[in-house]
């Protein structure tokens, strides 16, 4: 849901007055200022996607603690992102059953399509691993690079745009999955109102 509301968030073409200019350049200047992301339907459902199944099969403990108690998935997965690797598998292998096939090719018709969902639904779910320092300064690095002053006045070409969308793409799902802890939470609030403070 906070996926969602975010998406919503950037603009889409038919939100905007066209009183001063023509649809399709509305159209090029928000894929540009979006860096793509509003005009790309497959991005958006990666990472809606993405944001449903990060936490699949997880156990409620952190990737150090899980390290210690399951080696085994330490084997499997390596010391990084355990638990994220395991939604992964979990939730791909999945959507590959027999009844899921015409969702699939609703998905992605194509292999370039399948390709390049799984890469975003991948890289969104590991993005979720917030705790890890090395995966945090790989980002902030990023983040220099594709937005830092070194940046500032450059063209921006296709690889910078993606850059640039890949690393908007996972601070929304980041800021996605620590949403509920600012969520409004209707029930306490109605009990605070009328003083009852059994929970």
């Amino acid at each position: 849901m906070s996926c969602h509301k975010l998406f919503k968030r950037i603009n889409r073409p038919d939100e905007v007055n066209y009183a001063h200019a023509d649809k399709e350049t509305v159209v090029k200047e928000l894929h540009f200022a979006t860096y793509g992301i509003s005009s790309d339907p497959l991005t958006q459902l990666s990472i809606i996607i993405a944001a449903l199944i990060h936490d699949t099969a997880h156990s409620g403990v952190p990737n150090a603690q899980l390290a210690l108690e399951r080696p085994i998935m330490v084997a499997k997965y390596g010391k990084y992102s355990v638990a994220e690797q395991h939604s992964l598998d979990v939730s791909l292998e999945l959507l590959e059953a027999p009844c899921y096939a015409n969702l699939r090719t609703c998905i992605f018709p194509t292999q370039d399509d399948q390709d390049r969902f799984r890469q975003l639904v991948i890289n969104s779910v590991l993005a979720t691993d917030i705790f890890d320092k090395d995966l945090g300064a790989m980002r902030k690095a990023r983040w220099e690079k594709a937005f830092g002053n070194d940046s500032a006045g450059k063209g921006l070409d296709e690889l910078s745009m993606d850059r640039k969308a890949t690393i908007v793409l996972e601070h929304v799902i980041q800021a996605s999955d620590v949403a509920h802890t600012v969520r409004q939470n209707d029930t306490v609030l109605c009990r605070l109102h009328y003083g009852t403070h059994s929970l």
